[in-house]
């Protein structure tokens, strides 16, 4: 049986021009630690709480709220009951 000889392969990471292996990790350091300071999930959607019907319902009982929509003939529907 015959074996194959084994190679063995080197790994060489990305290092832009201009820096040096650890220059350009001191760089990678730098901008990690001004990613986490940002706090990107902030940025979504503001002031939307979602709720259920009853509570909508209680909050019209109330008059914290009003209907989102236009009803169409509301006056003949009221009179209707």
């Amino acid at each position: 049986r015959e074996t194959t000889p084994t190679t063995t392969t080197s790994l060489h990471g990305y290092i832009p021009d201009g820096f040096t292996k650890e220059s350009y990790a001191k760089f990678q350091k730098a901008e990690a630690a001004k990613k986490a300071k940002k706090n990107l999930g902030r940025v979504g959607p503001k002031g939307f709480k979602s709720r259920s019907f009853q509570s909508f319902q209680e909050a019209l009982e109330r008059g914290e709220a009003e209907h989102l929509l236009p009803v169409m003939n509301a006056k003949e529907r009221v009179k209707k009951g």
